[in-house]
């Protein structure tokens, strides 16, 4: 994709968002990619329009997210009275490989993807999920925002 003046100004954006975040102590040592713009969450479960930012109503015309394809690497956490389960240690995810991160929580809360900075939101009875693809190798955590929660820590390698 040719370098235009506004993608220019959003990944240098996404640069400095980083290194705020690094110095803030949010974040992981592993580049930034340019965030994703989440659109207001349906009354449903959200889908994903793939950018991993959970989708509101499908516009007219437009069809919804695939389901997980048999290659895609599945991430799923639940939280219950504060109390976190999902993938023990630190599951590696191959680079490239589309993500599928499922967060069920019993609090209303952010949903975020440190690194690749997505965001999602998270309420009782509404899981939140996030689709995007592995491009960027490194370590990173999934956390609830408000409560300082961290949900997963993974690697993509």
């Amino acid at each position: 994709m040719p370098r235009t003046p506004a993608r220019t100004a959003a990944v240098g954006t996404a640069g400095a968002l980083t290194a705020l975040l690094l110095a803030t102590g949010c974040g992981t040592a592993a580049p930034a990619a340019p965030p994703a713009t989440p659109a207001p969450p349906s009354a449903a479960a959200p889908a994903s329009n793939g950018t991993g930012a959970a989708d509101g109503p499908s516009p007219a015309g437009a069809t919804a997210a695939p389901a997980a394809s048999p290659t895609d690497v599945e991430l799923r956490v639940r939280v219950s009275g504060g109390q976190v389960s999902g993938p023990a240690g630190r599951p590696v995810v191959p680079l490239g490989r589309a993500v599928v991160l499922t967060v069920e929580a019993d609090v209303s809360d952010e949903v975020h993807v440190h690194g690749y900075d997505l965001h999602g939101d998270a309420a009782p009875g509404r899981p939140v999920t996030i689709r995007f693809t592995a491009d960027i190798p490194g370590r990173f955590e999934v956390e609830l925002e408000e409560a300082h929660l961290s949900l997963l820590r993974f690697e993509v390698r």
